[in-house]
């Protein structure tokens, strides 16, 4: 089994998706996590993120067992493939050496990662604004 990298998300930029115990939001601007940043200009669609401040969760991966705090759904545009869309999942933990920085695990697959449509659960969901709407 290929293991995964562990990526850093500042807390303070994941702060206002905690506040939200589990309610996705759809992330905009500066909004999205800085590790997304180097994607090609147009291929990401969407982020979606969802979480929670406290978490008693615990993450089954067999290299980490972590206080899962949050998610992230990227959804890329796949023009050259058969569906419209691939969705990469990224898991959010709390970090026990650095409360400051969140550990964030992934991409992780999983039966929606080809896909036609973003899924209907996450149809109207708010827009999460990068802070002090600095991006408007």
């Amino acid at each position: 089994m290929k293991r995964k990298r562990f990526k850093q998300l500042s807390r303070k930029q994941f702060q206002e998706v905690l506040k939200l115990d589990w309610k996705p939001v759809k992330l905009a601007g500066s909004a999205i996590p800085d590790f997304l940043k180097g994607s090609p200009e147009g291929l990401i669609h969407s982020v979606y993120a969802s979480g929670t401040v406290i978490s008693n969760r615990l993450y089954g991966e067999p290299f980490v067992l972590g206080n899962h705090i949050g998610g992230i759904e990227v959804y890329r545009n796949a023009p050259d493939d058969p569906m419209n869309f691939n969705k990469d999942i990224y898991a959010v933990f709390a970090n026990t050496e650095n409360d400051l920085k969140l550990m964030v695990l992934g991409p992780l697959k999983d039966k929606e990662h080809w896909i036609n449509e973003i899924p209907a659960r996450l149809d109207g969901v708010n827009i999460l604004l990068p802070p002090n709407n600095e991006e408007q």
